[in-house]
């Protein structure tokens, strides 16, 4: 499949292009330091900070430490599927809280 479909698929779970691009890079890849990253995709690092911090939140991608610094790898895309199980939850919630809140708004 190619990578601006990808790309388009991985928006439904929440990542912009520059995060998702990052993500199939690593995949393809394997793991990079952020500075590594930041000249292969040419991305401003402060700009490559806040999208790992965004995919490792999201559990797209893991860290390693080492003695040099930390490497960074894309999680095994299984971890979508706990993605989706968060947001189901999360709705789930949501509905069932749903009738005291439009009972509280309707009072």
């Amino acid at each position: 499949m190619n990578k601006q479909i990808l790309t388009t698929q991985l928006s439904t779970y929440g990542l912009d292009e520059s995060e998702a691009g990052l993500y199939l890079y690593l995949l393809e890849n394997g793991p990079q330091t952020a500075l590594q990253l930041s000249r292969s995709l040419s991305i401003d690092r402060s700009k490559i900070y806040r999208s790992i911090e965004k995919l490792l939140h999201l559990n797209f991608l893991e860290q390693s430490h080492a003695a040099w610094g930390k490497k960074l790898q894309a999680a095994s895309p299984q971890n979508i599927t706990l993605l989706l199980q968060k947001e189901e939850e999360r709705l789930q919630q949501q509905k069932n809280t749903l009738p005291e809140l439009i009972k509280e708004l309707d009072s």
